[in-house]
């Protein structure tokens, strides 16, 4: 089983914080996420993988969202 982190976690490993990181998961544009018991989790590999996404060459290339 995959390792889940919390809202904290994942923002403080994103440098923005938990507010941001809950906009930009309403809006669709952040990792994907779990949603437990009523409490919102992340899987350690989906926050990789969004970052892995988020790698860019040149601020010339297209944005894709994630």
């Amino acid at each position: 089983m995959t390792e889940l982190l919390s809202q904290a976690e994942v923002a403080a490993l994103l440098g923005i914080t938990k507010e941001t990181l809950a906009n930009h998961r309403s809006a669709g544009r952040g990792p994907r996420y779990v949603k437990l018991v009523g409490r919102i989790k992340y899987r350690k590999t989906d926050v990789e993988a969004f970052i892995e996404r988020s790698v860019r060459q040149s601020t010339t290339e297209l944005t894709t969202a994630a």
